[in-house]
């Protein structure tokens, strides 16, 4: 940027010129100016592709798929016949889930430059999500044949990893392309993703995207169906993870505990695991970060940097060389708070860098894996009867596995009108801030019901894209309630957030994966939620939290219970009062941060207490054995 600087200021309307800015800003980190500058050369050069062609691109990169695609329909229109335009069409099309027209767009590559191998991997993309498993195959493998070291470098960067490059299987792409299917909404092939992602462990193809492990908590899956695609999923990982050399002999208490996490910059599980950080008994515990996530310069990293006993970013290391890491930082306790989610990297526990090991809080589900000693929950979302559906042995804490930081929120919010969000004035507003993939159509019935029989009310959504909200709209309309009666926000600051959140009556609970930190959010403000007792650790969370919170009451037993507890709080204002009461006075459990800290530090003890006992005797069984010798 520094060496573009002088040319800029010598010929300031120059589109090449002002098309490279955009491309600087972009690498710096800056999308928003990025984009300024590349609607700004597109708009002075209408007779070249390139800058309308790179922020179609910079829109895809930056997963604004709506507004890519809609850039990518202009472009098309304007130069149908260069190739730019077309790829870059291409990856925004795929973007969008317009698989058919992003087809399109690879053919008209392949047409003209039929060695080409990106336009064949992306085309196998474009055909496996379209359900075409026999077609993707061949067109990746034409690709592989082409040139396998370029494919293999490719999926080196899908994955972000060397040692595990992503797979290119068409079934698994199917899939994935059917949940992002989900997380805008469309239901129409909800069936069939259950029922792939039900035989998803026995085909091996959960094998090849640890991912669809997380998806599988999202559906009505069966514990017992978690469990055999996470095992399938394990399995894979253990093969090419062996464990270290056996650690050392166990002291008498822990005194090093990891948290291994890929959320440690501006994400929600930072915000959550910093009370662990910031209140942990420092003379009994030192807590060291293993951060395999990007360090965006935020201030909720900083504090976590500065609270831990040490900060050690992983994220460049292979996945051995992390496990080495810990090893030789001596940790006594590693907590694993990433799973399967995103960015997660199972492979650094695998190996068993510490000779304790659980599972927490930043995935709802077993790993499927015994290189995982422990999982600590409570008994309501994990019954001990059920442990046998896990891996890992379940270590309880007494009233919540959950933690939430009720310390440090905003004294003052700021002021918020409901004629602000295009909320009636005088309604009963239900809420459902939850994200899109986690609004399935059995929840979504259930909301319908419940607007049916209250007169008057809305349902306030969260959704960003606005095709999300026509699709939510038309669902809407087809169960008879009127689409004007669902009204959407947008993402804002937490403040913001906060302050809107507190305009809304009650929050309606999702059914398979409940509302965990959206639910402390209303607390927080003294919005009660409703929930349904379920049958799986994710939907047993509302439960869960509402024990804690001193409102065992909004748990409904059934469905027709839940709708009519919805309908009867609707109506009955000095009832709801009663529950916001309760939540403003923070008297339950799930307040006490403080206390929520110290039942932490507990299962740590409890998890250490039960190797020491192991260990001895394992020791008191080989000196037998010695003896018999």
């Amino acid at each position: 940027m520094a060496a573009l600087a002088p040319l800029l200021r010598a010929a300031p309307d120059d589109p090449h010129l002002i098309r490279l800015e955009g491309l600087c800003h972009e690498r710096a980190g800056d999308p928003e100016r990025a984009l300024q500058s590349l609607e700004r050369a597109a708009t002075i050069d209408e007779a070249s592709p390139d800058a309308p062609a790179e922020l179609v691109l910079v829109l895809t990169r930056l997963r604004r798929s709506t507004s890519a695609a809609a850039e990518a329909d202009r472009l098309l229109e304007r130069f149908p016949d260069v190739e730019i335009a077309r790829r870059a069409a291409g990856e925004a099309y795929l973007s969008a889930a317009r698989y058919r027209e992003a087809l399109a767009s690879f053919d008209w590559i392949l047409a003209r430059s039929p060695a080409d191998l990106l336009a064949h991997v992306k085309r196998g993309f474009a055909l496996a999500s379209l359900g075409d498993y026999e077609a993707s195959g061949a067109a990746f493998d034409k690709a592989k044949s082409a040139d396998p070291q370029a494919v293999e470098s490719f999926c080196i960067s899908l994955s972000g990893r060397s040692e595990a490059p992503a797979v290119l299987e068409p079934r698994a792409i199917h899939l994935w392309a059917l949940y992002l299917a989900l997380c805008e909404c469309d239901w129409s092939a909800s069936d069939t993703l259950l029922a792939a992602l039900k035989n998803a462990g026995a085909s091996g193809v959960a094998a090849t995207e640890p991912a669809l492990a997380f998806v599988s908590l999202l559906l009505p899956t069966t514990q017992e169906e978690r469990h055999a695609l996470a095992r399938t999923v394990a399995s894979k990982i253990e093969a090419r993870c062996p464990p270290l050399a056996s650690p050392r002999i166990p002291a008498s208490a822990p005194r090093r505990i990891g948290i291994l996490s890929p959320d440690f910059h501006e994400h929600l599980n930072a915000h959550i695991l910093l009370p662990l950080f910031e209140l942990l008994d420092r003379r009994r515990f030192e807590l060291y970060a293993y951060s395999l996530g990007p360090d965006d310069g935020s201030e909720i990293r900083a504090r976590i940097r500065r609270a831990a006993h040490r900060f050690r970013d992983l994220r460049l290391l292979d996945s051995r060389a992390a496990a080495e890491q810990i090893r030789r930082d001596g940790i006594d306790v590693l907590l694993d708070l990433g799973g399967y989610s995103s960015g997660a990297r199972f492979d650094i526990a695998a190996f068993r860098p510490a000779p304790v090991q659980a599972l927490y809080l930043g995935f709802s589900g077993t790993l499927g894996s015994r290189r995982l000693d422990y999982v600590i929950a409570d008994r309501t979302v994990l019954p001990p009867k059920e442990a046998t559906f896990w891996s890992e042995a379940p270590v309880y804490l007494p009233h919540t596995w959950f933690l939430y930081d009720f310390r440090h929120l905003p004294a003052t919010l700021p002021r918020a009108a409901r004629a602000n969000y295009g909320l009636p004035a005088d309604a009963f507003v239900f809420c459902a801030f939850h994200r899109a993939e986690k609004i399935e159509p059995e929840s979504f019935d259930l909301w319908m019901r419940v607007l049916q029989q209250v007169p008057g009310s809305v349902l306030w959504l969260y959704a960003d894209e606005e095709r999300v909200r026509e699709r939510v709209r038309r669902e809407a309309s087809h169960r008879g309630v009127e689409p004007q009666r669902l009204v959407f926000t947008a993402r804002e600051p937490r403040a913001a957030y906060l302050a809107r959140f507190a305009l809304s009556d009650l929050l309606l609970d999702s059914l398979q994966h409940n509302a965990t930190t959206t639910a402390c959010d209303a607390f927080s403000v003294g919005v009660p939620i409703l929930t349904l007792r379920g049958k799986t650790f994710t939907s047993r969370i509302g439960e869960s939290l509402l024990q804690a919170a001193g409102l065992p009451d909004l748990v409904a037993p059934d469905k027709e219970a839940y709708v009519e507890l919805a309908v009867q709080l609707a109506s009955d204002k000095e009832r709801l009062n009663s529950y916001r009461r309760t939540l403003q006075a923070r008297s339950g459990p799930l307040f006490d941060t403080a206390g929520r800290v110290r039942e932490l530090e507990d299962a740590f003890l409890e998890v250490w207490r039960r190797y020491v006992q192991r260990d001895q005797t394992s020791q008191v069984s080989a000196h037998c054995r010695i003896r018999l010798l």
